[in-house]
């Protein structure tokens, strides 16, 4: 099982807006997963879930105000080769600056015997490996445009 997650909106936000992350949850293994599969994304300070816009392969996603983790789990085996794609909102702080990197790690794999790990990410990359099992990326902030009348 592997996974990967990019923002949907463009690595540029606008202080005040929102973003857009697609996590995708891969079984890249020779056959269904044969138990829970679940993620977790710790947002960054700067960004606060606002909704779960669509799920596939049975995922729900649950959050805790104030908390700034999602959990994300199935119950549905997912086929070997199938990979399920999960979409949510999130807002930008109006005070946020830089740059914000978002991971994901799985916490449960499915079947998979791996032990997830977040060893091997690299602050700012963006690149996917086949046999990650967290991921994460990095979105950078404008200031709001300010309106003159």
């Amino acid at each position: 099982v592997t996974i990967a997650i990019g923002s949907l909106t463009n690595s540029n936000v606008t202080a005040g807006g929102a973003t857009y992350y697609k996590v995708s949850v891969s079984n890249v293994g020779g056959s269904s997963t044969s138990s829970t599969l679940t993620f977790t994304d710790t947002l960054p300070v700067g960004l606060t879930y606002d909704s779960t816009v669509s799920a596939t392969g049975g995922f729900v996603c649950t959050y805790v105000a104030g908390s700034r983790v999602i959990t994300c789990t199935s119950s549905t085996a997912l086929a070997s080769g199938d990979t399920a794609n999960i979409v949510y909102k999130a807002n930008i702080a109006a005070n946020a600056t830089g740059s914000l990197t978002n991971a994901v790690i799985m916490t449960a794999m499915g079947g998979d015997t791996r032990t997830p790990s977040a060893s091997g990410l690299v602050v700012g990359s963006t690149s996917v490996s086949t046999n990650k099992t967290a991921a994460q990326a990095v979105i950078n902030i404008a200031p709001p445009v300010s309106q003159s009348r």
